[in-house]
């Protein structure tokens, strides 16, 4: 009930484009495809936890220092190099993944986005850039909502709602961007991609995720950390933000808070089967 009414209330501030060019300026397919980074880094994590399994390894849940943890982040950082972004990119990319290593507690990453158990703290840094002009009002708006949406999901798991919410956000801001300058939209594009990525991964992974529903919303969460604290810094000490290094700081947030789920779910199926 509580998120339907913010929901509407922040509906409020949305503005639909009119126009139905066929030639968008501005596509969200450019930042899914941004996400699908995300999920190559996924596919890792869950070979090595699929190798460890069938070798009847035990791999407890014990945080950073899990040596199997070491091992997925290793072979992440590799497979970064491997990929056909520019060097800057993979700089940016690794940066991300190590400066986000707390992420792999799922805990940290809900700790962080609520603060003092709400949603207040990240909800500020967030307005802030928009008073600095960094983000428009659509985009708090939009950013707003899947906030709300993957903490709810957090509550009650109900990942059908959530992934109905990222898909709607991600029409909405294409709607809206569509026809705006060219990279208008740009920092919570990166996000949505990336946020509906992760949601398709997980739906079309092979790995039985039904049981675990609450834990999917860390995705989008770890990615709206990264991207926000990402591009606070970045104005604090340049008073300017490269919102390409703020995407791939989105995806580290998001491949690390995912790959502590990765985790959960191998060191769950092993208990079941």
């Amino acid at each position: 009930m509580v998120l339907t009414l913010l929901c509407i209330s922040c509906n409020a501030d949305f503005e639909e484009s009119t126009t139905s060019s066929k030639n968008k300026v501005n596509n969200i397919d450019e930042y899914i495809a941004l996400g699908k980074l995300h999920n190559e880094l996924l596919e890792v994590a869950e070979n090595i936890c699929t190798i460890a399994k069938s070798r009847s390894e035990d791999y407890p849940y014990i945080g950073n220092d899990s040596a199997l943890f070491r091992q997925i982040h290793t072979k992440q950082l590799m497979a970064v190099e491997e990929m056909p972004i520019s060097e800057s990119e993979k700089m940016f990319f690794k940066a991300s993944l190590n400066e986000n290593i707390r992420f792999y507690q799922t805990d940290n990453v809900y700790e962080t986005l609520n603060g003092s158990n709400n949603t207040v703290n990240i909800l500020v840094d967030l307005h802030k850039l928009y008073m600095e002009g960094i983000i428009d009002h659509q985009e708090e708006a939009l950013l707003k909502i899947l906030t709300f949406a993957v903490n709810s999901n957090r509550r009650d798991g109900d990942h059908t709602k959530l992934k109905v919410t990222i898909t709607t956000l991600c029409k909405k801001w294409e709607n809206y961007y569509e026809d705006k300058d060219e990279k208008a939209g740009e920092f919570s594009g990166q996000i949505l991609g990336i946020a509906k990525a992760s949601v398709d991964w997980w739906d079309e992974n092979s790995m039985e995720t039904r049981a675990l529903p609450a834990w999917i919303g860390a995705d989008a969460a770890g990615a709206i950390i990264g991207a926000i604290h990402n591009a606070g810094t970045q104005y604090l000490v340049n008073k300017n933000v490269d919102l390409r290094q703020v995407g791939y700081h989105a995806l580290g947030g998001a491949v690390i808070s995912s790959t502590g789920i990765v985790k959960c779910v191998a060191v769950w199926i092993n208990k079941i089967l």
